[in-house]
């Protein structure tokens, strides 16, 4: 009986069209491959192929880290912290500081999800340790550990992450780690009321998160560019731009109840 559900399961999953031969008689694709190319945007696809990558490849480090990525996106915190704890134990048996790097940044930002912005920050740190300088490792905990800073007002410190997460990405094509790190100098010069200058990052941030198509960035952006064009007391045409153009991203992304009070506070204040 056991063996013949065995059969019925095995027949099933390779009947599945993740895993079917071409019709010209090629092997089925490699579920690694498969999985390298979706784990970015959870679907039952991405987590049936990643799934079956680690299964295959339990020894490779990345199998974990695209789990890992797969579930953290997913909101699903407990099985990505328990994925990132095994890319990170491979990488310590393995000797291999990318992957110990990766994973570490993997936990840390499941720790700063959980509200462990201590932890969080520890972990981002002995990520960056192990970064190979200039790279997108490297940038990217330098982003988040200013991030960090910057919640907790500590600005100068904010500035310099922030300083140091665009110096490691001169020579890379990341535009929205790029403008991620614009976004929180604006942020940093935005609280400390110098407003041309935050005005000025914002914008940088915005056409960069445009360029790489990332609506929520934008949102973000245009957020920044309002605010600081009400402190300026510019035209007002201009703040009414920025929210309308905030409230339509937000409606694209499927955000009805953000979009729908921007679209109340715009009418109360009079916009065309």
């Amino acid at each position: 009986m056991l063996k013949s559900f065995c059969l019925i399961l095995a027949s099933t999953v390779l009947a599945h069209p993740l895993w079917a031969a071409t019709d010209t008689g090629a092997p089925a694709p490699d579920p690694a491959a498969i999985c390298a190319r979706l784990y970015q945007a959870p679907s039952p696809e991405a987590f049936e192929a990643c799934q079956q990558a680690a299964r295959l490849h339990p020894d490779a480090p990345e199998s974990w880290q695209r789990l890992g990525q797969l579930n953290f996106r997913a909101g699903n915190l407990g099985p990505a912290q328990a994925h990132f704890e095994k890319m990170r134990a491979l990488g310590r048996d393995r000797g291999d500081d990318d992957a110990m790097a990766l994973a570490l940044n993997g936990l840390a930002r499941v720790a700063r999800a959980l509200g462990d912005t201590p932890k969080a920050r520890s972990l981002f740190e002995q990520s960056l340790a192990l970064c190979q300088p200039g790279d997108t490792c490297a940038a990217g905990n330098h982003d988040a550990l200013g991030y960090i800073a910057l919640k907790a007002q500590r600005y100068d410190a904010a500035l310099a992450a922030f300083e140091h997460c665009l110096a490691a990405l001169d020579d890379l094509d990341k535009d929205t780690l790029r403008a991620s790190c614009l976004y929180g100098q604006a942020t940093v010069h935005f609280q400390r009321q110098d407003f041309p200058r935050a005005a000025g990052l914002c914008r940088q941030s915005h056409d960069l998160y445009q360029a790489a198509g990332n609506r929520r960035g934008m949102a973000a952006s245009l957020g920044c560019l309002a605010s600081t064009a009400k402190e300026m007391g510019g035209d007002r045409a201009d703040w009414c731009d920025y929210q309308k153009r905030r409230a339509a991203l937000y409606d694209a992304l499927g955000e009805m109840s953000r979009s729908l009070r921007l679209q109340a506070g715009i009418r109360r204040s009079g916009c065309p």
